[in-house]
């Protein structure tokens, strides 16, 4: 995943699952806005590891269409979630 993403200003290598949740280094990485991966995502992730037996995803979404040469793996919007047993759930979508 070294040099990913290329070209891309403003992005990080986010983590699908952070490392506090046992969210791993190698395939755990998407293309990520910096604003959004150090910034709103830090609530859900921060409300999930202080909370023993919570569920926390996340759910990436890409642009439909046909898969060609000038196709992007740049996911336009994540929903962000966090289910906590006898509470409603918490789910976040957050542009990309």
């Amino acid at each position: 995943m070294q040099g990913h993403p290329l070209g891309v200003p403003y992005y990080h290598r986010g983590h699908v699952i952070p490392h506090q949740l046992g969210g791993g280094t190698d395939i755990n990485l998407v293309t990520q806005k910096g604003s959004l991966n150090v910034g709103a995502f830090r609530i859900l992730e921060r409300m999930a590891v202080n909370t023993p037996g919570a569920l926390y995803f996340t759910h990436w979404i890409y642009p439909a269409g046909k898969i060609s040469a000038n196709s992007t793996q740049l996911p336009t919007k994540v929903n962000q979630g966090l289910l906590i047993p006898g509470n409603a759930p918490l789910i976040t979508l957050h542009n990309n």
